[in-house]
């Protein structure tokens, strides 16, 4: 089961030492403020602050243009996240929000306490928008307004750092981006945590450059709610620390920062608590990471186009980091300099942390560096404006957007970083030839909540089969181990009657061949019933045990 458990520690694991938390922040802007031989002003924020980029080209469209052009660039993000919404079955992962979401108040609560913090903003919010509809289409759109809302706010962003047209070319690729597009499709949190993410960097720049009605609070609010959106979302607030080093003194509104980070760690208390009580017991799943997949991973953040769009990118990439080092002055830091460093620690050291830390212990998924897109698309549209002459920057922006649009299509097609089960024809023939008094037993007790779902999209609402897994509240309970005497574990279950469907997931061979514990439960229910059905879908095999099946002269062995 692919939980998505607390993967960083945004607060110290001592509560009784938020003292030295503090005194070390502070020590780190006073370092700042050494290199520039000043000392700590206790005034308000320098009126010498970063300044947005001036029209560096004729080329760039006026006010009224850019306001149309960005519509119009949100209205095509809209149109590709919403396209085939429905055309995917559910997965594992989504299921298990759908099952998070469902809850009472009050399980929830206790759910998202016990187990299920991460991204706790986007199951309260889900549990709201589960009351408006259920439809695997609309529950994936709560997705798809994060998701389009991102574009706008990476274009406000580039904008501000870069110009009008890097703003526009960003928001551009972002919105043609496949990987992008396939969290916009996906019933989780990950759409959210990019949005949070791409605000919390917008604030921060703006506070920087109009300090006299700079918001620090809402800053404070939008990096909280990254976080809780998905914990690794604390690698980006991070990013923003560090490049600070690449500031210059005079425009460091060093009081206003200390008090916001401060205050951002205090609202961190709880997922502190969180952390220490489940010591990241879910994230066991995740396999060690190997080379290729790392390469695959930028073919895929990339567009999902292979190693002809990435080659591409990289080479706007270069160019922008080129210029960043060329727009260095004699110490290294200036308006430009930090910009470069902002950009650059927001897309690489949420990467290198996790590579560092899957050293330790595996924590490298595909989704869980989202949070960086955004940046990698203000990277790439940066370089593009770099390029010259003209016509071959636009030669780079049509060749990246063209075969950003065939990634995309390719991802209609075929999934991106996962393999889904055929769990929605698994369960259309378990309804469909269910009998009154059916029971059915899940090898994987959380796979309930994906029969739960296609269960609650049928009219009426199927009857049977009945789940015969504890009912006790506590699903991991059902989980015996190999060894283990069966009725240690199975006598909490319900009685099962004359026919019984087994849902083997994960370690499933073909025809019903499963490990030591899958044994387990299908011998149980074996005895004294014969086996009239075998089937084997993708990643998921599926039983049916019965007394006498010549009672009905449709069930019958089968095979795929």
């Amino acid at each position: 089961m692919q939980y998505e458990a607390p993967s960083s520690k945004p607060c110290s694991s001592k509560l009784q030492s938020w003292n030295a938390i503090t005194q070390s922040t502070q020590v780190y802007l006073l370092s700042i403020a050494k290199v520039g031989n000043a000392m700590l002003v206790e005034s308000a924020p320098s009126s010498v602050v970063v300044e947005s980029p001036p029209r560096s080209s004729p080329r760039e469209p006026g006010d009224a243009a850019t306001g149309f052009l960005v519509a119009a660039i949100t209205c095509v993000a809209a149109a590709l996240r919403l396209h085939d919404i429905s055309a995917k079955p559910i997965w594992f992962d989504e299921a298990l929000s759908f099952g998070v979401a469902r809850l009472s108040w009050h399980q929830l609560f206790l759910s998202l306490w016990n187990r299920e913090a991460n991204m706790g903003i986007y199951f309260l919010l889900l549990h709201i928008w589960l009351m408006l509809g259920s439809t695997l289409g609309f529950l994936r759109g709560l997705s798809v307004l994060f998701s389009v809302a991102t574009v706008p706010i990476v274009y406000a962003l580039g904008a501000r750092l870069f110009g009008r047209n890097a703003g526009l070319i960003a928001a551009w690729l972002l919105a043609l981006n496949a990987f992008h597009i396939r969290y916009a499709q996906e019933i989780r949190g990950y759409a959210m945590v990019a949005f949070f993410a791409a605000l919390a960097t917008w604030l921060l720049v703006r506070n920087l450059q109009e300090p006299s009605s700079a918001h620090w609070a809402a800053y404070t609010a939008a990096c909280s709610l990254t976080i809780y959106s998905q914990f690794l979302g604390a690698f980006v607030i991070l990013a923003h620390f560090l490049s600070l080093k690449y500031f210059r003194l005079k425009d460091i509104p060093v009081r206003n920062l200390f008090r916001s980070y401060f205050w951002l760690a205090v609202s961190l208390l709880p997922i502190a608590l969180f952390s220490m009580r489940t010591r990241f017991g879910t994230v066991n799943w995740i396999p060690q990471i190997r080379p290729s997949v790392f390469l695959n991973f930028w073919e895929v953040f990339g567009g999902n186009y292979g190693l002809l769009l990435l080659s591409l990118e990289a080479v706007a990439i270069g160019v922008f980091i080129f210029g960043g080092i060329r727009s260095r002055n004699q110490d290294g830091r200036s308006v430009e300099a930090w910009v470069h460093a902002m950009v650059l620690s927001w897309l690489f050291v949420p990467v290198l942390l996790i590579l560092a830390i899957s050293i330790v212990h595996p924590l490298f998924v595909f989704r869980y560096l989202i949070p960086s897109l955004p940046a990698f698309m203000l990277i790439i549209a940066a370089g593009i404006v770099k390029v010259k002459p003209f016509a071959l920057s636009a030669a780079f922006f049509v060749g990246i957007s063209v075969l950003s649009v065939l990634g995309t299509v390719s991802y209609y097609h075929v999934d991106i970083d996962i393999t889904r089960g055929d769990w929605q024809d698994l369960f259309a023939y378990v309804y469909d030839h269910a009998q009154p008094g059916d029971g059915i037993v899940f090898y994987t007790p959380a796979t309930q909540t994906v029969f739960d779902f296609y269960g609650a999209q049928r009219k009426p609402v199927p009857a049977w089969p009945q789940v015969l897994n504890p009912q006790d509240g506590d699903t991991e309970k059902f989980d015996p181990l190999p060894g283990m005497p069966p009725l240690a574990e199975l006598k909490n279950s319900r009685p099962a009657g004359d026919r019984v469907w087994i849902v083997l997931y994960l370690p499933v061979g073909g025809y019903g061949t499963v490990d030591n514990k899958g044994v387990i439960i299908r011998d149980w229910y074996a005895k004294g019933r014969r086996r009239i059905y075998v089937n084997s879908f993708t990643q998921i095999g599926l039983i049916l045990y019965a007394r006498d099946p010549a009672d009905s002269s449709q069930d019958r062995v089968a095979s795929k």
